[in-house]
């Protein structure tokens, strides 16, 4: 009798202590799901974080834009046979440039504390000797000592070859020369922070004058501006 009671009081706390075990087990596989599905939450906000900054990097934007560009471009398809040609006005020039800029800018942004320096250099293609404009030579008509013809030949004949300088294109007089007067022969304008957009200044190709403005005008707006620059 003894005998049995003891192995009923063994099973009984056997039975217990698997149930205890049992319920432990569950509660550890409900923390561990809960942990689990924090983690998930974790996981999509900063997956989230990380598309919304990406979307905020210059290569992401430019990429909207250029498929916005295109998707415009393909929805708006104007005929030829709706577009007129208007002449707009003259534009008179005594700096053998031209700017393009927002009105506001020149108000606003317009810088009058960077001064132009004229500083042209040139180097022989063959003794790599550097002349410079104004020490060396006053005007492109001089002969400089030891060559027998002057600066605007030796320039046409590669004999000397001009160094480009490398300029900061402010939003000012000095920064619109140096990009008219650049290799490209144009440049962008930088606002005061640095970044681009505040103009473009384009070279003409025969100097100071007057030049002719025309518009591509498509039911009473003008859509397209080109300037004749020769």
């Amino acid at each position: 009798m003894d005998y049995l009671i003891f192995n009923g009081l063994t099973v009984t706390t056997v039975g217990w202590l698997y149930i205890a075990y049992f319920k432990n087990l569950n509660a550890s596989l409900k923390a561990k799901d809960e942990q689990l599905k924090i983690t998930e939450k974790n996981l999509l906000l900063w997956k989230d974080k990380a598309n919304n900054l990406e979307k905020k990097t210059p290569e992401y934007i430019e990429e909207v834009l250029a498929k916005r560009i295109k998707h415009r471009e393909e929805e708006i398809i104007i005929p030829d046979s709706e577009i007129s040609i208007v002449e707009l006005g003259e534009i008179f020039v005594d700096t053998a440039s031209v700017l393009i800029t927002d009105p506001l800018y020149a108000r606003d942004e317009w810088r009058d504390d960077v001064e132009y320096e004229d500083i042209r250099i040139y180097k022989h293609s063959e003794t790599k000797k550097i002349y410079q404009y104004g020490i060396d030579f006053q005007k492109y008509t001089d002969i400089i000592e030891g060559f027998d013809k002057d600066v605007n030949q030796l320039r046409d004949e590669k004999i000397l070859q001009e160094i480009e300088i490398e300029r900061k294109y402010t939003y000012s007089y000095a920064g619109a020369a140096y990009a008219s007067l650049s290799k490209e022969g144009y440049g962008e304008l930088e606002f005061k922070p640095g970044h681009k957009g505040a103009g473009i200044c384009i070279r003409t190709v025969y100097g100071d004058g007057y030049y002719r403005v025309y518009g591509e005008k498509y039911q009473d707006n003008i859509v397209r501006v080109y300037i004749d620059l020769q």
